[in-house]
């Protein structure tokens, strides 16, 4: 609960000027005011280059502005990155998660999970309540007087730091040029997993990091630092290890990686051979694999680009919709792939230069850029014979 001139200096080692990030990238910037979230978000939808759809709640009986758990009036468009406004009943979403719209059409709006599932998002209804006692029961009465029917979701390049409490992301971007309340700064910069995984939109200076002293009291009284880190070094290389397996399995390659290389720097003899074991795995598991994927994707695009332009019956079929979905579950599987290459590049290079214990790095390292370069050109390719179906569709 204290700031020093080297903490400051590494907080702001975080800010890059002038940084943008690259559209898959799924930076979450959190602002300090709404007017600064309204603008980024309005910027961003009108940078994508595709049509505008207006979705209008269904409002009925009462239901002040004020209470609105959605938009009025959403505007979206494929590839907005958007934030999911309440839970899932079926479990496959919740508060804040984000994801991004990938189609809108007759057939519905999908969006895309961090995970790389493609869902449905059906409309969902909230209800203004009124409570009142009943004398004669003794007991609290429920009486639905309005209804809000509206897709859960709203766009979500930005958030307010307000709004993101109790929320976590793998990247953020934080705008706290304007902080103006207790903990502000922290809850922002908390809600990022990594530090590694934070950019700061302008440096932060130490006016803007405010503790509230109640907290500085309760501090005061918190447990020994050396007792704690001595319960946290206790099997700390087995837990990177697991770490590693479940963010690896959960497709945070990312995660997996960083974990990994943890348990190789923390671990001696049998316990560092499981983690290069492991690491080897993985590496030759995606090399065997890379090559079918990129074939088959091949192979399948010429097949329906071919059976699309033969016959224009195709256009507007159960047929021809279920081949779209393919095409963006074949994205989805790209973009998961390409991610797990780029991870794969960082750990085997990492490996390589500080522990010089992988085995054929060089070689490796040389085979992975170039499935990469391969992964993204194919993909690359999938997306432009898309939209070049989405117009043949719309024609």
């Amino acid at each position: 609960n204290s700031l020093t001139a080297k903490d400051l200096e590494l907080l702001n080692s975080r800010y890059l000027h002038g940084f943008v990030p690259e559209e898959e990238e799924d930076y979450v910037i959190l602002a300090t005011h709404n007017r600064m979230v309204e603008d980024t978000n309005e910027k961003r939808l009108r940078e994508i280059d595709e049509p505008l759809h207006r979705f209008e709640a269904l409002i009925q009986g009462t239901f002040p502005e004020n209470s609105y758990p959605a938009d009025a009036m959403l505007k979206l468009k494929e590839g907005a990155q958007v934030m999911f406004l309440r839970n899932d009943r079926n479990k496959r979403f919740y508060n804040g998660k984000i994801g991004h719209v990938v189609e809108i059409s007759v057939e519905g709006l999908y969006v895309e999970l961090p995970e790389g599932e493609i869902i449905s998002v059906e409309r969902e209804e909230w209800g203004n309540i009124r409570y009142s006692w009943d004398s004669k029961e003794s007991k609290v009465v429920e009486e639905a007087i309005g209804s809000f029917v509206q897709y859960p979701l709203k766009l979500a390049w930005a958030i307010t730091v307000h709004k993101s409490q109790g929320l976590t992301f793998d990247r953020i971007i934080a705008d706290l040029e304007e902080a103006f309340a207790p903990g502000q700064v922290y809850v922002a910069l908390s809600r990022c997993t990594t530090f590694s995984g934070i950019l700061l939109k302008t440096p932060i200076s130490s006016r803007a990091i405010k503790t509230d002293p109640v907290v500085l009291e309760f501090a005061g009284n918190e447990t020994p630092e050396t007792l704690i880190i001595s319960e946290l070094e206790s099997g700390k290389a087995d837990n990177y290890l697991k770490r590693a397996l479940t963010a690896y399995f959960s497709r945070d390659y990312d995660k997996a990686q960083s974990m990994l290389l943890e348990s190789v720097s923390q671990s001696k003899g049998v316990g560092k051979k499981r983690a290069l074991k492991l690491a080897a795995f993985a590496v030759d598991r995606f090399l065997r694999n890379g090559q079918l994927l990129i074939d088959n994707v091949n192979s399948g695009m010429r097949d329906f680009e071919q059976g699309f332009s033969e016959n224009d019956s195709l256009r507007g079929t159960r047929s021809n919709l279920d081949k779209r979905k393919e095409i963006r579950r074949v994205q989805t599987k790209l973009k998961g792939q390409i991610k797990l290459a780029e991870a794969l590049h960082v750990m085997v290079s990492k490996l390589s230069d500080q522990f010089d214990e992988f085995p054929q790095a060089k070689e490796t390292i040389e085979r992975l850029g170039k499935m990469s370069v391969s992964m993204n050109q194919i993909a690359r390719t999938v997306k432009e014979g898309k939209k070049k179906i989405s117009r043949k569709n719309k024609t």
